[in-house]
């Protein structure tokens, strides 16, 4: 089952040496997000370790070429979610980062072998959880395979502003 997950991006900087947009924030937690899906705390290390794989940073969960705007450089457990770090090289992404305010979302783009109903823990089919009242699907066995920047998050507070001098001069430059 292919599923993403929206969520917040922290902070993001523009590197000095290479003119790369540096953003750090939130790749995924283990709350049940607006998709009701949740992934429980077990399976943060093994996803925290996939991330520190250099993962891609596309656009929209595209899989275009095209549409790979940068990759995650490093990523870390704390607590109940993962917090990355990553480059975005491509200037077009840069610029719509550090002038839209309302464009800084991000979801995990990834396969799960094992999806079960949150109550009574019976398999569930992808898009169609079980009637339990007030169930929600937990997946494991995740496989990664992206991050990208979305419009629609599946969790609430999602968004990231750029922040460090270097950004808000490029913000103010590029005005």
């Amino acid at each position: 089952m292919d599923f993403n997950f929206g969520v917040n991006i922290i902070k993001a900087d523009i590197s000095q040496e290479d003119k790369d947009l540096i953003i750090e924030g939130t790749a995924v937690d283990s709350s049940v997000n607006e998709n009701k899906w949740a992934v429980p705390l077990d399976e943060l290390d093994s996803l925290t370790t996939q991330f520190n794989s250099k993962r891609q940073v596309r656009v929209d969960h595209s899989k275009s070429f095209k549409d790979i705007v940068g990759y995650v450089e490093k990523a870390e457990r704390d607590g109940d979610k993962i917090k990355f770090k990553a480059r975005i090289y491509d200037p077009t992404v840069q610029r719509i980062i550090l002038k839209n305010p309302t464009a800084h979302y991000v979801s995990i783009g990834a396969l799960a072998e094992d999806i079960r109903c949150s109550k009574c823990e019976k398999p569930s089919k992808p898009f169609k959880r079980c009637k339990c009242e007030g169930a929600h699907d937990i997946v494991r066995k995740i496989k990664l395979k992206e991050l990208s920047f979305i419009t629609d998050p599946a969790y609430e507070n999602t968004d990231f502003q750029p922040v460090g001098f270097s950004a808000s001069v490029t913000s103010v430059i590029n005005s």
